[in-house]
């Protein structure tokens, strides 16, 4: 769900294919990062709040958390398995796992 910041109004909901655990807004506000159950972290645009893309799997892990930079520039995903990836903001590739 999207809220206003300032008046705590409900301004729309989504519906993601999988429970989500932990989400991030980007700074502009553009778009919204998501962990879920189901082993992907996916991005939303928050326009229309339509999928954009899963930008990255675990392999049926449970995606744990996101994290978006504050220049937008990079997520982060990690994992229950323990893995943690770090994804460039543009493309989704990987720039580093742990």
């Amino acid at each position: 769900m999207v809220w206003d910041a300032e008046t705590y109004v409900r301004l729309k909901r989504f519906q993601a294919p999988a429970r989500f655990l932990d989400g991030d807004l980007s700074p502009d506000g553009g778009w919204v990062a998501g962990a879920g159950r189901d082993g992907l972290a996916r991005l939303w645009t928050t326009g229309e709040l339509a999928e954009a893309a899963p930008i990255t799997s675990f392999n049926g892990a449970r995606a744990d958390s996101v994290a978006i930079s504050r220049d937008g520039r990079m997520l982060v995903a990690c994992s229950r398995n323990g893995t943690v990836r770090v994804l460039d903001g543009q493309t989704y590739s990987p720039i580093h796992e742990f």
